[in-house]
């Protein structure tokens, strides 16, 4: 369906990243969910710089990011996330 050579599977990718909303940064990891309307709950494994990083999206009233149980702001400090290491992020969204 999408070709290596056409750099569709670059996009393809992105959009995937965009609608889960853990998007890589230069020094961050920038958590903005954009899921279709239809999602109220879903969850994310993602390899972030080595670190393998366990998300819980889910709708809520007041968004919030939670790092392993702490708040944390949506752009979340490259050095928080070490490689080798493995997280859980809670977040809500609205």
């Amino acid at each position: 369906l999408f070709s290596n050579f056409t750099g569709s599977l670059a996009w393809y990718r992105r959009a995937i990243e965009l609608a889960a909303g853990l998007v890589p940064d230069f020094a961050a990891l920038r958590i903005q969910p954009r899921p279709p309307q239809a999602w109220d709950a879903y969850r994310v494994v993602r390899n972030f710089r080595g670190c393998i990083v366990r998300a819980e999206l889910r709708r809520g009233e007041k968004p919030s990011v939670k790092l392993d149980g702490r708040e944390v702001p949506a752009l979340i400090p490259a050095e928080l996330l070490p490689p080798g290491s493995e997280v859980r992020l809670e977040v809500t969204y609205t």
